[in-house]
């Protein structure tokens, strides 16, 4: 169950800034930004405050580094995706729809195409303030029951993820570089 949770909430923000035609896509693919995140579970009194950093390069490489309170990585080079925690060898993860249930549809959101886009989610975007702001409704109840981002331009600013059994889970993100080229080093 924490797999599940973990993945479907660390894998749909990540890659926000790359695919959804109506979400910010940074310019040319490329991507650095630093994060801090608050996870309120419903059962747990005490809000899990993390910080990190995601890094692109290009559409098929990306890491996900969350380095507090403790080491997960989540990393797709090419077709394959590992998460990773502390020093435990790292798991392959599947991405193939086959092995996705509904609840996992929000992954289709930021790594489908327009079609799978459409075929799971509605999408509105307002833009007030000199901010966007995207409201993001699965179609079909899962595990998420919605997603809201503000950015603007290629950069997100934050990111608010509400579960159907009540907890969330909220990215602020700050430092954001686009259109260049990320160091290597935060790929290996």
């Amino acid at each position: 169950m924490f797999m599940r949770f973990l993945l479907s909430g660390l894998i749909a923000f990540v890659p926000c800034f790359i695919w959804a035609q109506s979400l910010p896509k940074p310019d040319k693919d490329y991507l650095y930004t630093e994060f801090s995140s608050v996870r309120k579970l419903k059962y747990v009194k005490k809000p899990i405050v993390s910080s990190g950093y995601i890094a692109m390069n290009g559409k098929e490489d990306f890491i996900y580094r969350q380095e507090t309170p403790t080491l997960l990585e989540i990393k797709k080079i090419g077709d394959a995706a590992f998460y990773k925690k502390e020093n435990i060898a790292p798991i392959q993860i599947d991405l193939s729809k086959s092995n996705f249930d509904e609840s996992y549809s929000v992954i289709f959101l930021f790594y489908g195409d327009d079609e799978k886009v459409s075929e799971y989610f509605n999408i509105t975007k307002t833009f007030k303030n000199n901010i966007d702001y995207y409201d993001i409704y699965p179609k079909k109840q899962g595990t998420i029951k919605q997603v809201s981002a503000t950015g603007l331009g290629d950069k997100l600013y934050s990111i608010d993820m509400t579960y159907a059994d009540g907890s969330t889970l909220s990215y602020k993100f700050a430092n954001s570089v686009t259109g260049t080229k990320p160091d290597d080093k935060y790929f290996k």
